[in-house]
């Protein structure tokens, strides 16, 4: 008898768990969306709908859209989300955007959609993944988005910025540690009318301490690839490929490092690793204001026409340009120098410059301060002629003093077939082994290998004593890198006085 009432309880409690499993999945199952309003909770969309304003307002925090494969259309915003926190938008094609607005709109999640746009707003903690847009607005000047995950997807347009990233514009920016990511972007925008408003495919502005790789980012009209602009600090740039057709000129080609505001430093600090630049109508490369500490290490800078990198920049010193290969197929130049002011150098060691035309380097304003370069391969149809304003190699050599570029070399550098892009070395190539180390000179290694750059580590001795008001010092670089960019100050003025001691007193009745 215990026995059966033992059987009997179990079953009912097993009942009981099973009606109480079934109510919450039914509790649980999405509501119907047949038409725009505002909704909260599980939502799924059961047809097309339509609106001549917004169409789905989000009334609460954790609701879930599920477009199901339908479509809105609306003439204002398709979802409009205005702190709601963890929004959930996914499987839904819209004629607009998706729009996140607010400091407790965090956590939103936009997936595998198709949409107009998305827009984000001093949001943080929003994912973005996996959809195809025709335009993106991550952030205002006057929000702080930050950790924003922008991964794998394809943003086709016209719009005169396909993707704009900013940041807080309050000084200094905050940082932001966005990730951006395995992405595919096209900007098909072309001028009209008298003028082009600088279009272009990629605007960064104020945001530090980002991660950018492994993305395609494509312009097939006029608009530049890449602007980083004012405060941008701390970011990294890796396997990204960025290719501009026709870029206006002046509008700044595949990547372009500036400044225009007053109250922010120029961009600085950022690392660019394994890119390809490529531009077919204008500069592939214009530093034209970049801050110090910018570090390029093994990327390919290549233009059809117009020059391949351009170093006009007022801003700060040492940045550092390792193991890159510079190519122009036309008749420009690998670099041009055009300083404005006279700053210590930046540095240029193991890199590869080769144009299919006469000259490697053009001069303008430049004075021998603002570079320190080593171990670099130089290469132009008119073997007599590195530069435009030193001549030879010897000629440069002797410009500088005698203290740059003594272990560099000029040679056809023989790529195994730079017009389709591929810019690796054959084994009797000039550039191999020229670099630090034994290591080859440009982006790519013959043995597929990664170098290390060098970097200066200093040690110095003590003071010497003061003699005519000054006293000087020895300092040592351990890693021997040649060039003397971070080298500490090897005299100081001094007062006399700061070196003799004071007299011993023996006698002291004596005073």
């Amino acid at each position: 008898m215990t026995r059966l009432r033992s059987t009997l309880l179990t079953a009912i409690l097993l009942t009981a768990v099973m009606l109480w499993d079934r109510s919450a999945v039914l509790a649980q199952s999405p509501s119907p969306v047949t038409s725009c309003g505002t909704y909260s909770g599980n939502l799924i969309l059961t047809q097309n709908i339509s609106s001549a304003g917004d169409c789905i307002t989000i009334g609460a925090a954790n609701t879930t859209l599920n477009g199901n494969g339908h479509s809105i259309s609306a003439g204002s915003h398709a979802v409009y989300n205005y702190n709601k926190a963890n929004l959930t938008v996914q499987n839904l094609t819209a004629n607009s955007d998706v729009y996140i607005n607010g400091e407790s709109a965090g956590g939103a999640r936009v997936e595998n959609s198709t949409l107009s746009s998305v827009a984000v707003i001093a949001a943080d903690d929003v994912v973005i993944t996996n959809n195809t847009l025709g335009h993106a607005y991550l952030g205002q000047e006057d929000s702080d988005t930050q950790r924003l995950t922008f991964t794998n997807n394809h943003v086709e347009g016209v719009a005169n910025k396909l993707v704009e990233m900013r940041g807080s514009g309050v000084p200094p920016c905050a940082a932001s540690n966005d990730v951006f990511s395995g992405n595919t972007l096209i900007a098909n925008h072309t001028c009209s009318g008298a003028g082009c408003d600088e279009p272009m495919t990629m605007f960064i502005w104020c945001i530090r301490s980002s991660t950018f790789s492994n993305n395609t980012i494509r312009a097939t009209g006029q608009s530049q690839g890449i602007r980083l602009r004012d405060a941008s600090d701390n970011n990294t740039f890796s396997n990204n490929t960025v290719w501009v057709s026709n870029a206006v000129n002046g509008d700044f080609g595949a990547l372009n490092i500036t400044s225009g505001n007053v109250d922010k430093n120029h961009p600085e600090n950022n690392t660019f690793t394994d890119n390809l630049f490529r531009s077919d109508g204008d500069f592939a490369l214009d530093l034209q204001s970049p801050g110090s500490g910018n570090t390029f290490l093994r990327n390919v800078f290549w233009a059809n026409t117009g020059g391949t990198a351009n170093m006009s920049n007022d801003g700060a010193n040492d940045n550092r340009f390792q193991y890159n290969t510079f190519y122009n197929a036309g008749s420009s130049p690998a670099l041009t120098f055009d300083y404005w002011n006279n700053r210590p150098a930046d540095l240029f060691r193991n890199n590869l410059f080769a144009t299919a035309g006469a000259t490697a380097l053009q001069i303008n304003q430049f004075a021998f301060n603002r570079y320190a370069g080593g171990r670099n391969l130089f290469w132009g149809t008119n073997a007599s002629v590195l530069t435009s304003a030193y001549g030879s190699l010897s000629g440069w050599r002797t410009a500088s003093g005698n203290t740059d570029d003594m272990n560099s070399a000029y040679g056809n550098p023989l790529f195994v077939n730079a017009a389709g892009g591929d810019f690796h070395l054959p084994s009797s190539s000039p550039a191999r082994g020229l670099g630090d180390s034994g290591a080859d000179a440009g982006a790519f290694q013959y043995d597929g290998s990664a170098p290390t750059p060098c970097a200066e580590s200093w040690s110095c001795g003590a003071w010497s004593s003061c003699v005519n008001s000054t006293q000087s010092r020895t300092c040592t670089d351990s890693n021997a890198c040649g060039p003397t960019v971070n080298r500490p100050a090897l005299s100081q003025a001094c007062s006399t006085k700061d070196t003799i001691a004071p007299a011993r007193v023996s006698n002291l009745l004596a005073l």
